[in-house]
């Protein structure tokens, strides 16, 4: 049960940070709509390789944006945002075992 809400959690996380990239694209849509786009994107990805279906969020929300260039780039920069997380907390549990161990 801790783990259901766990994961339901995590997800509206993701579409509150997908929400907040769009905004600060200069577009407004609901935290249903963001976390809906995610969970399409997502599921997507997970069919196709290289997690090319991340790109069909960028369809749906152009509906919302009016601009597929944009669309694009807030998918990118979603990504991208994931991808500076992952490495910031590899960076950071890197140094804490490299402290921790006294290597």
């Amino acid at each position: 049960m801790a783990a259901l809400a766990l994961e339901l959690a995590g997800i509206f996380l993701k579409g509150l940070k997908y929400r907040l990239v769009v905004k600060a694209h200069g577009s407004e849509i609901s935290l249903l709509e963001s976390t809906k786009f995610f969970l399409i994107g997502f599921f997507l990805s997970l069919v196709t390789p290289g997690r090319i279906g991340e790109l069909a969020r960028a369809f749906y929300a152009d509906k919302k944006i009016h601009s597929m260039g944009r669309s694009i780039s807030t998918v990118v920069f979603d990504r991208a945002i994931d991808l500076a997380i992952l490495v910031s907390m590899g960076l950071a549990a890197a140094i804490y075992f490299s402290f921790s161990m006294r290597i």
